[in-house]
């Protein structure tokens, strides 16, 4: 990819909201890479948006539950996890997936469920759009970028002001 501006080069496009025809809920088409074996090792920055774009991780209680849930998946040896955040309406993780764990889109349905399950557990209903975003990060591109891109989140949202003052999100393994 060549040199362009960090946000262009990093946008992610808005969480998508579902449309209904009749009875039948309809969602946009998920589109994957052609060619691309999304069950082998691969670095992915992938999004998580909740339905409606509902704040639901807005709570003390309900961001540290989702980052416990996504240090666990980290701890059983799924993916290393580079760096994420919970904002009130959806997660960045930039992780790279493990021999060990499934294709990528069976790990976020896990992770996914998981969430939904544990913050069920202390009385938060949470409210998943369905799918997600994802984006096969090649080895020749600027990994600071994501980094910071994820980063930065909260400080562009306006829910801080400065980098590393939000503390939902964090660099947790080292990117080599």
């Amino acid at each position: 990819m060549p040199p362009c501006h960090v946000e262009a080069a990093l946008y992610v496009p808005p969480c998508r909201e579902l449309r209904t025809r009749g009875n039948h809920t309809m969602s946009n088409t998920i589109y994957r890479l052609k060619g691309v074996d999304y069950s082998v090792p691969r670095t992915y920055f992938v999004t998580l948006c909740l339905k409606g774009r509902a704040r639901t991780f807005s709570g003390e209680r309900a961001a540290k539950t989702v980052s416990s849930v996504v240090m666990e998946f980290r701890a059983k040896g799924f993916y290393y996890l580079y760096v994420y955040c919970v904002m009130p309406d959806h997660v960045h993780i930039l992780l790279r997936t493990t021999p060990n764990a499934p294709s990528l889109s069976l790990l976020v349905a896990t992770l996914k469920r998981s969430i939904h399950w544990r913050c069920r557990l202390i009385g938060i209903d949470v409210k998943w759009q369905s799918g997600f975003y994802d984006r096969v990060v090649r080895d020749y591109e600027h990994r600071s970028n994501f980094v910071n891109y994820v980063l930065m989140n909260p400080v562009r949202a306006g829910i801080v002001n400065s980098l590393g003052d939000y503390p939902y999100c964090a660099k947790v393994d080292p990117w080599w």
